[in-house]
């Protein structure tokens, strides 16, 4: 028998204690390859600091292990942009022209589903578009083939007084 859990029907995130009005049961499992076609609507998402797979820092370990099970590997690529280091995790800010950040580009089995839970991680919360330090937008990527896709990615919207320019546009804790 599958384990299930009761979730937010929001956020896809997990509910403690009694179910209520806004959770509902789920199987959490890995999406598998053939399932992306039943789904239809398949959306990009290019990732370039903790979510990156390669990527072995604390930060962003659980989400990591959740976005392998719900996304499918398309290509290393890249998108305009300027990465900095905020400390325990990067952000890139656009537009830079003529500077390039490095990244994957996934492709998204149940888009909504992962970016509400997604939107959550980054802090992203609907209605404070003020507040939020992260938006996410819908921008040109370069795959590695030569390819040019449109991908979400989270653009970083907060002060960089703090923040160290990562010349080498690549984010990899090891």
């Amino acid at each position: 028998m599958r384990n299930q859990e009761t979730v937010c029907s929001v956020c896809l995130l997990p509910v403690r204690g009694r179910s209520s009005s806004i959770a509902t049961k789920v199987l959490r499992r890995r999406i598998t390859p053939g399932e992306f076609a039943l789904y239809g609507a398949h959306e990009l998402l290019f990732v370039y600091g903790t979510l990156l797979s390669g990527d072995r820092g604390p930060t962003g370990r659980t989400q990591r292990a959740r976005l392998a099970g719900e996304a499918r590997f398309i290509a290393t690529g890249t998108t305009e942009g300027r990465l900095y280091d905020l400390g325990r995790y990067p952000g890139i800010v656009v537009p830079s022209p003529g500077e390039i950040v490095h990244g994957e580009v996934l492709e998204l089995a149940i888009a909504a589903r992962t970016l509400r839970w997604l939107d959550v991680y980054e802090g992203i919360v609907p209605g404070r578009d003020a507040h939020n330090e992260y938006e996410r937008l819908l921008c040109d990527v370069m795959l590695d083939d030569g390819q040019g896709r449109r991908a979400w990615i989270y653009v970083y919207r907060g002060l960089l007084a703090a923040a160290t320019h990562i010349p080498e546009s690549r984010w990899l804790r090891t």
